[in-house]
């Protein structure tokens, strides 16, 4: 006899047939509580989060989300609002918890209920030396000639690393241009730069002869005379006092004399006292 038919059990229990009997069990989410079923509270597993409301039912629950949170599997996440682009334009959507924030995107500004955007050319970034053209968001540079746009301004172009001048010629950067002039030793002959022969200006003097170099010159001083700075000098002999006892040192041109000193004379290569 299947005596679940007339179902014997209680509420929340489910009958099982036996040969010859029958057993009662609590329900799928129920559970014994001494000696009757009573429906398991889900919502003491807080399973809903701190973002969701959970309400038990009979063998089961319920979960109302918060604003801005939704359900997913067992409990609640955050909608990342900004997948729907929810800012108008030229607004940068920013996701928080539950919620999500817009502002205004680099190159605008807000102006009570909108963003406008921002004239950069009114601080004259591009300097002097630029036309300053604004853009949406953003600005360009048209730089004067001689000038290049870096980062932000227009800066100097320097046309000096290109060596633009020829040879034997240095150059000079300037602001927006550049400059060619000969290098010390040469001088302009038209278009070029041609060697001075500087031993026409005889700068070695009567004591040295000069020989002309590219660029430059150099002096052989005649004995007694050494060259300093651009001309021959007379070397003072005197300095390294050549002459020998009781004598006086005299410095001539190119060379020097000795003499006795007063109250002493020669007598062979050596000064004695006059007696």
């Amino acid at each position: 006899i299947d005596e679940c038919t007339v179902f014997p059990c209680l509420d929340n229990e489910v009958c099982t047939n036996t040969p010859g009997s029958y057993i009662c069990a609590c329900s799928p989410e129920i559970e014994l509580n001494g000696i009757f079923c009573v429906g398991i509270d889900e919502c003491t597993a807080d399973p809903c989060g701190a973002q969701g409301t959970c309400t038990n039912t009979p063998g089961s629950y319920t979960s109302n989300c918060n604003p801005g949170f939704e359900f997913s599997g067992t409990t609640y996440i955050d909608i990342d609002e900004c997948t729907d682009d929810p800012c108008v334009a030229q607004r940068t959507c920013t996701n928080i918890a539950g919620s999500f924030t817009c502002a205004c995107s680099p190159g605008f500004e807000f102006d009570v209920v909108t963003c406008v955007d921002i004239d950069e050319c009114t601080a004259d970034p591009c300097g002097a030396q630029g036309k300053c053209t604004n853009t949406p968001g953003s600005y360009t540079c048209v730089c004067n000639p001689g000038f290049e746009f870096s980062e932000t301004t227009c800066i100097d172009i320097d046309e000096c690393t290109g060596w633009p001048c020829g040879i034997n010629e240095d150059c000079t950067n300037t602001p927006g241009s550049f400059t060619c002039a000969c290098i010390p030793g040469f001088e302009l002959n038209g278009r070029i730069c041609i060697d001075i022969d500087e031993c026409t200006a005889d700068p070695c003097g009567a004591q040295g002869i000069c020989t002309n170099k590219i660029g430059s010159y150099t002096c052989s001083c005649n004995p007694g005379f050494e060259f300093s700075g651009t001309t021959c000098i007379d070397i003072d002999e005197c300095t390294g006092w050549p002459c020998g006892i009781n004598e006086d040192c005299t410095n001539t041109p190119g060379s020097f004399t000795c003499a006795c000193i007063p109250g002493f004379e020669l007598n062979g290569r050596i000064c004695i006292a006059i007696v």
